[in-house]
């Protein structure tokens, strides 16, 4: 399923709910979940390498090309084609982002959109918002079309840090755009910093996560092999992109997340 999602969160709980009910995988398309740097920071955070997580930064953005794309010219930028916008196109990256970091065991409490911009229709072209959590955590993120390429996150844990820079396209920071619109093989480092800000680069086996999220797709597909994290993954970052909707509905008001 691409993502974002649509509609509301009782809608996309009620399909995935048909979805199991008819032994259906539900599993959106976020590929960066599936490459091995993912899943060896994932153990690395599990087993408390960074300590615990205390705050994580997160941005996914891009220049639009055009004053006419940036204003309603593409999809992206088109409220009847992305209600969300920047935020439903670009903003599920960031926010996936922050709830992996937080090992997608817990919503925020509560979330704030700081400020953003609409375009000539009325669509979302630049979000950035603030996140607190239960256990004392918070996070920040942005998101849109106005500024340079960025496609990062840094979390922050007691002990050290973890930072990625090519978290979508998993191309380094060289520029080459082609790994979104091509079969690219990539994703093989990150960044790993201890309590005094000492860095080592971590690497790890490069591999095409689009392919790895086809292969996961294979697996739970098989018979009794259906895996409810998938699920659980898009209906947590949907319902806190609605959040985020919310806020700037609500002119910036901080909105209380139903756990």
């Amino acid at each position: 399923l691409e993502k974002p999602m649509g509609g509301t969160y009782d809608e996309l709980c009620a399909l995935q709910d048909v979805a199991k009910k008819n032994k259906l995988q539900w599993l959106d398309g976020t590929m960066w979940y599936h490459s091995n740097r993912s899943q060896e920071i994932a153990k690395k955070l599990e087993a408390g390498v960074i300590g615990q997580v205390r705050h994580v930064i997160a941005a996914f953005s891009f220049k639009a090309p055009t004053d006419e794309w940036l204003n309603g010219g593409n999809g992206r930028t088109n409220p009847k084609a992305e209600p969300m916008g920047c935020l439903g196109d670009s903003g599920w990256y960031p926010i996936s982002a922050i709830l992996f970091a937080y090992g997608f065991k817990q919503l925020p409490t509560k979330v704030v959109a700081n400020s953003w911009k609409l375009n000539a229709v009325n669509a979302l072209i630049e979000i950035r918002g603030f996140m607190w959590f239960a256990d004392g955590g918070t996070a920040a993120f942005d998101a849109g079309f106005t500024i340079t390429h960025r496609s990062q996150y840094e979390i922050c844990g007691s002990e050290g840090t973890i930072v990625v820079k090519d978290l979508v396209g998993g191309q380094g920071r060289t520029g080459n755009f082609q790994a979104y619109e091509k079969p690219f093989v990539g994703s093989s480092s990150y960044v790993q910093g201890d309590v005094q800000g000492k860095d080592v680069e971590c690497k790890v086996e490069a591999c095409d996560h689009v392919d790895k999220l086809v292969q996961e797709f294979k697996r739970c597909i098989a018979p009794d092999c259906q895996n409810d994290e998938w699920p659980k993954r898009s209906r947590m970052v949907h319902k806190v992109m609605l959040a985020f909707m919310e806020s700037v509905k609500l002119e910036g008001k901080i909105v209380p997340l139903k756990i």
